[in-house]
């Protein structure tokens, strides 16, 4: 497959070309700063009474359309990623030092792009240490990246940034093998020709000298229907079931029982029955039998053979707690992650890079269960230490090291859950002011500054409104409402937005015609509610069912009447608006549970309407009503209202009455007796002026700016900073004033605080609060909207006279930045594009051998390193673009810097 050996370098001046280009990377990526993030968000009551958009200040942004990538194969390097999508065109991404990326360029740290001259025609990819390999319709092949050992089998040894022909095929090839430095081809006639390193065997030609154009295996015994490649090994998978592999074995990753190596296949022994599918490591060999059991050998130093040990296997052992059918195996240096029949995905091995995808770094001996999947796994492909699987809806994640960007984007840093790959990034930094903000069940949407939609969190059924389901953690556009919204509603799994003309649009999950458009066909993009007969002021959203305000005081709803919450004196379902009866006039606002409805009336008083098992209608009584009913007992006149899960409170002149369900405290009387009629909510710290409920807590905004929390908080969604459910109000963590706005959703809440600043705390698991802690957060933390600003270089280490590429991504538009290397400044003129990037080239022909350092004064300051000597590669410019020189006379010494390196 795809990896790396590292070698004991005897020579001091190879000690010294390592130490510099390790330390260099290291140091560099220790000082890329960890910037705050930007953030978006929010604004009142879920409710209609906070559902009409207020005018704010707002900061100017760039947008940076973030595209949905779908591929039907994905393969993972060394340190990069290509997906393969389903018209046959190649997108690579991560380090492209070789040109494994393929785009004509050795750009480091590529984000997702299109391989140059691959828009199709491709059927299936090849990922190798640093090169990569395209079967192409018709059976030839095409590979670009590293060519030192021939890999790429265009008879020659030199790099190539955009894809060549593999020549001298002996024939049409129908499968391809990448591995460290070597490539296989199973033929059509059953043969399988090898090229590139072969100084361990690996060709299986019978020798041990590289080769820059395919080679027939000998002596297979068989028809391969399947080839795999590890580092320095090769296996394939014969007809009837049988695996021969050959090459390096030191580790016993040929599985014969020794550990001598083989120019020629040997017969893996011990399988216990006819394998199906096969996957190689760095050193070591699975195999998916047929009847759904995995085996592996090898090298087991970091537990990657899944036997509960870590001692190395010459012939194959069980993989340990697997209950599961295994159709699939993919391997990495030292870990390995299995794909069940049902579409489940374990991985086991090492984990200090978060490859095992468990949202931890503990390595294990055993299969994990990767977490954090929206969905069942189609494919499944191993790198050095990342992961990348493509769902069934075609949806590609990847896991564990980002050094590199081979996740695709975010932070270089480790991601220990799955990463949802898209297109293009959102590159700009700011904080964004807001008029709205609504928080759902599980996915929270916003007006932003220029009247559009944005929504995110979970999209099962497209209530983000931007044409997937693929979830998302971070904004994404409501396709078709760029602006013109100025109200927002909310279901369980549907969205609705009130425009500008008094219309009404929604989009998700339609099963019971929540949408409003006369049918019940799910719409991952907005729809027009039909049969609204007058403007609409305002919305509200329960679980499955829809109500609006109209201009004329009545209400109309629609979606799910199971429980008579449409009001019309039916319990019939209706995908069109019907009339909620004795509501003609007189609504000033509207609230929706889960199944039930309320509607503040002129005068103070509340009806009610719908589900009442737990009291939540407010009339005194269980039984459910199909009509509004009158809130008995309110001690007082209400100036607003709020519909939780089976609650609802009123915020009333001088406290607070909730009625219905308390098994959490959501009421807030100290009790957890559910209660038919208002209760006061106790001990509130201040008077409350606005109130929002989830499915089990309430929270309060305070006339000082505070925000006080009850009931339920087994998310954290109090935000004190426990998870302990309180009967009573306690403060949120840091909110005691200056708090604007509050909004609640299902287990999640946010704020708007002075200088619009956004917070959120609660839920986190499907990217509800953008704020990156992807499971919970039990004190309010900062939305995130875009990810830090960043400096690669091209190269760590050159020859003097080199042009250097100095990358700088996810930067301030429009900003004029400095550059200092060594303390000198350079320029004083860098342009940051409208993406929040720039290009620059470094020249040093008259610059002296030594080390230097770059620094760019942003804030934070950005800052990378390079080193110059004459026993480095002299490296050419890459691309066009502005060019600096590096003067001479400001170079550090490098040549007494000797440190032991450690070797396997």
């Amino acid at each position: 497959m795809k990896f790396m050996s590292y070698q004991t370098l005897l020579k001091p001046q190879r000690i010294l070309f390592s130490l510099l280009t390790l330390f260099g990377a290291l140091f560099a990526w220790s000082l890329w700063p960890a910037t705050a993030h930007a953030a978006t968000v929010l604004s009142p009551l879920p409710g209609p009474l906070s559902s009409v958009a207020q005018d704010t200040t707002v900061t100017s942004q760039a947008e940076a359309e973030m595209t949905a990538l779908t591929f039907v194969q994905v393969v993972a390097g060394d340190n990069y990623s290509c997906g393969l999508a389903a018209g046959g065109a190649v997108t690579c991404w991560g380090n492209n030092g070789d040109g494994q990326i393929g785009d004509n360029t050795e750009l480091p740290y590529r984000p997702p792009v299109a391989v140059s001259g691959l828009a199709g025609g491709v059927q299936q990819l090849a990922g190798g240490g640093s090169h990569v390999c395209a079967l192409l319709t018709g059976g030839s092949v095409k590979c670009w990246g590293s060519n030192g050992s021939g890999q790429l089998g265009d008879g020659s040894t030199s790099q190539r940034r955009l894809p060549v022909d593999v020549i001298s095929l002996p024939g049409p090839v129908v499968a391809l093998a990448a591995g460290g430095e070597h490539t296989c081809a199973v033929l059509q006639s059953g043969a399988v020709a090898c090229w590139g390193k072969n100084t361990n065997g690996q060709l299986g030609n019978n020798g041990q000298a590289n080769l820059s154009t395919p080679a027939l295996v000998v002596n297979l015994a068989g028809s391969a229907t399947a080839v795999v490649a590890g580092a320095n090994h090769s296996c394939a998978l014969l007809q009837g079931g049988a695996v021969r592999c050959w090459g390096d074995n030191a580790a016993g990753q040929l599985g014969d029982g020794t550990n001598l190596s083989h120019n020629t296949p040997v017969a893996v022994s011990a399988l216990a029955g006819p394998v199906a599918a096969l996957g190689a490591g760095a050193n070591h060999t699975c195999a998916a039998l047929t009847d759904g059991r995995l085996q592996c050998w090898g090298d087991n130093a970091r537990g990657q053979l899944g036997d509960g040990s870590r001692d190395d296997r010459t012939t194959p052992v069980f993989v340990q707690e697997l209950k599961d059918v295994i159709v699939a195996v993919a391997a990495g240096r030292y870990h390995t992650c299995a794909l069940s029949n049902d579409g489940d995905l374990y991985c086991w091995g090492a984990n200090n890079r978060g490859q095992l995808g468990d949202g931890t770094l503990e390595s294990s001996r055993t299969p994990l269960r990767v977490r954090g999947l929206p969905g069942d796994t189609k494919a499944v492909a191993a790198g050095l230490d990342h992961v990348c699987a493509i769902l069934l809806s075609g949806a590609p994640y990847c896991w564990g090291s980002n050094r590199d960007r081979q996740l695709g984007q975010g932070a270089p840093a480790f991601h220990s859950v799955p990463f949802y790959l898209t297109a293009v990034e959102n590159t700009n930094q700011r904080l964004v002011r807001i008029p709205t903000i609504v928080a759902g069940r599980y996915h929270t949407c916003m007006i932003t500054a220029s009247r559009g939609v944005q929504c995110w969190g979970r999209n099962s059924d497209g209530q983000l409104g931007d044409g997937t389901i693929l979830p998302s953690a971070t904004p994404m556009n409501v396709v078709g409402l760029a602006s013109g919204v100025i109200a927002l509603a909310l279901g369980a799994e549907h969205t609705c937005a009130l425009l500008q003309n008094g219309t009404v649009k929604c989009w998700g999950n339609n099963a019971v015609g929540q949408l409003g458009d006369g049918s019940n066909s799910d719409s991952p993009l907005p729809v027009d509610v039909t049969g609204l007969t007058g403007a609409v002021v305002a919305l509200a959203a329960g679980e499955n069912h829809t109500c609006a305000l109209l201009q004329s005081g009545a209400v109309k709803c629609w979606g799910e009447n199971t429980a008579g919450q449409l009001g019309d004196g039916t319990t019939t379902n209706t995908s069109f608006p019907v009339n909620v009866l004795g509501l003609n006039s007189g609504v000033v606002a509207l609230t929706a549970g889960i199944a039930h409805s309320c509607a503040l009336v002129q005068g103070g008083a509340i009806q009610c309407w719908g589900d009442n098992s737990a009291g939540q209608l407010g009339d005194g009584t269980l039984l459910n009503h199909t009509t509004p009913v009158a809130v008995a007992g309110l001690p007082g006149a209400a100036a607003g209202v709020d519909a939780g899960g089976a609650h609802t409170c009123a915020v009333l002149v001088v406290n607070v009455a909730c009625w219905g369900s308390n098994r959490n405290g959501q009421l807030g009387d100290g009790s957890k007796l559910d209660q038919t009629m208002p209760v006061t909510v106790t001990a509130l710290p201040a008077r409350v002026t606005a109130i929002a409920a989830g499915i089990s807590h309430t929270c309060g905004l305070t006339v000082d700016g505070g925000v006080t929390c009850w009931g339920s908080d087994e998310y954290g969604q109090l935000g004190d900073g426990a998870t302990t459910t309180s009967l009573t109000p306690v403060m949120a963590s840091g909110l005691q004033a200056n708090v604007l706005t509050l909004s609640a959703g299902g287990y999640h809440n946010c704020v708007l605080v002075g200088g619009n600043r956004p917070l959120c705390w609660g839920r986190d698991s499907d990217g509800q609060l953008a704020s990156g802690v992807s499971t919970q957060s039990t004190t309010p933390v900062t939305l995130v909207e875009s990810y830090p600003a960043q400096l690669y270089l091209g190269y760590p280490v050159a020859k003097v006279g080199s042009t250097l590429t100095l990358l700088g991504t996810n930067l301030p538009y429009s900003a004029t930045l400095p550059i200092v290397v060594n303390g000198v400044t350079l320029s004083d003129t860098l342009q940051v594009t409208p993406a929040g990037e720039f290009i620059l080239h470094l020249a040093t022909a008259t610059a002296d051998a030594g080390a230097y350092t770059v620094e760019i004064r942003t804030s934070p300051k950005l800052t990378t390193h390079f080193f110059l000597d004459d026993r480095f590669a002299l490296r050419p410019t890459e691309g066009e673009g502005n060019t600096v020189v590096i003067p001479a006379g400001i170079s550090t010494p490098i040549l007494d810097l000797y440190f032991p390196i450690a070797s396997k």
